[in-house]
């Protein structure tokens, strides 16, 4: 992190060769030196090469100078994105990007460090400040402790979850876990870990740290966090089949959610988690009661009913009880591919209306990692070739469901 960083990335954005850069200022292997941090630069030469970069003198003069009425903004914004305040967060970085651009080298790479994070948050591109700052820093210059290395790899741990390398991600948290932080900062970045273990699949190991982090929560009345811990552990034990404590975590959620008063969105995805594990433990009525439930309060907030509309007509194509299931399903506006594909589970002989399509269907579940109707579509055509005597078609589509069987480690099943 030296000012020849800066120079170098002010010379490649201006499309400047190294002569071009050093002609009537310094030789282009002095200027080399400087941008590879071997040579100091005095403030004439500086003074110089920001007239060439269309940058103020005060951008590359004052490198070194610290402003100490950026340190109070800069670490606000750090436990604002973990705390997910956006509005706050952009009103902060507005006003920094007022300051714009940032002489000191180090807080100005600790700006756009986090930026980076605020971008991934409000899903906008990030590509420019992620260049600048790949520019500026080698991660082996950071070291801990240090307020640049902190937000790096809470950054990082961003970047990374962007793009699904959760074992990474889960290593920069443990990182940034070593910091002394806000009690409440902790419980959200240790509930990000219960998550990241759950993404990997590695559910004993979740289930030994909720144990541990649900206890901190709860001495620190940290009760969000404790229903959406909950919850986790509720899909834990969903995706293990063990519909037995997944029930169990429900009503935890539930109970928790119901003493807080919390809002409508959570209850109707705690409806919906009721609903489906009474439907995995074969009791149909009590799970439709939830699914209804779930519906009616999705419709309320506006929120998709799809997922619960697909369980509460899954159960009547598994009970053959046709006339419930186009009650609910003449209910539904646009249908999707999943409903539609469940016509064909009550009804078999539509099989030959649909198969034109079922394989991109099937494969458009796989890609959105819905792997449970991956499977049956599969499962389905695997059948359908066998009985058609089509034998190699049938083993292919047999092998593709034993191939999200495998992928998911037996979370799913046909």
């Amino acid at each position: 992190m030296h000012i020849g960083k800066r120079l170098l990335f002010l010379r490649k954005k201006n499309g400047l060769s190294l002569e071009q850069a050093a002609v009537g200022i310094v030789s282009p292997t002095h200027l080399s030196n400087i941008e590879n941090g071997r040579y100091y630069p005095n403030g004439d030469i500086l003074k110089l090469l920001a007239k060439k970069y269309k940058v103020s003198e005060n951008y590359l003069v004052s490198f070194d100078r610290k402003d100490t009425t950026l340190d109070e903004p800069l670490h606000e914004l750090l436990y604002l994105l973990i705390s997910n305040n956006m509005e706050r967060s952009k009103e902060i970085i507005e006003a920094l990007e007022k300051e714009n651009p940032i002489p000191n080298v180090i807080q100005e790479i600790s700006f756009y460090i986090l930026k980076i994070a605020f971008l991934i948050k409000i899903n906008k591109p990030f590509d420019e400040e992620f260049a600048f700052i790949n520019n500026m820093i080698n991660e082996d210059e950071l070291t801990y402790p240090d307020f640049v290395h902190q937000c790096y790899v809470y950054s990082m741990s961003q970047v990374y979850f962007h793009q699904r390398d959760y074992e990474n991600c889960y290593n920069s948290i443990q990182t940034f876990l070593k910091y002394n932080h806000p009690e409440t900062v902790n419980a959200t970045m240790e509930f990000n870990l219960l998550l990241l273990l759950y993404y990997l699949n590695k559910p004993i190991q979740a289930i030994k740290l909720a144990e541990k982090v649900l206890k901190d929560f709860y001495v620190n009345h940290l009760w969000d966090i404790v229903v959406e811990s909950y919850m986790l552990l509720f899909a834990i034990y969903f995706k293990q089949t063990d519909y037995e404590m997944a029930l169990y975590y429900t009503k935890q959620s539930l109970e928790v959610a119901n003493l807080l008063d919390k809002n409508e969105t959570i209850k109707s995805k705690i409806y919906h988690n009721f609903g489906i594990t009474y439907k995995g433990l074969n009791l149909f009525e009590e799970a439709i009661v939830y699914l209804e439930k779930s519906i009616e309060l999705k419709k309320q907030l506006n929120l998709s009913t799809n997922s619960s509309y697909w369980s509460i007509l899954d159960i009547y194509a598994q009970l053959q009880d046709e006339e419930s299931f186009y009650r609910w399903y003449n209910e539904i506006g646009v249908k999707s591919e999943e409903i539609e594909f469940l016509r064909i589970k009550l009804t078999p002989s539509l099989i030959n209306e649909y198969l034109p399509y079922l394989n991109d269907w099937a494969e458009k579940f796989e890609k959105q990692k819905k792997y449970e109707q991956a499977c049956q579509v599969y499962y389905l055509l695997g059948n359908h070739y066998y009985s058609a005597r089509k034998y190699k078609l049938s083993i292919n589509y047999h092998q593709k469901v034993f191939d999200i069987i495998r992928k998911t480690k037996g979370s799913v099943y046909v």
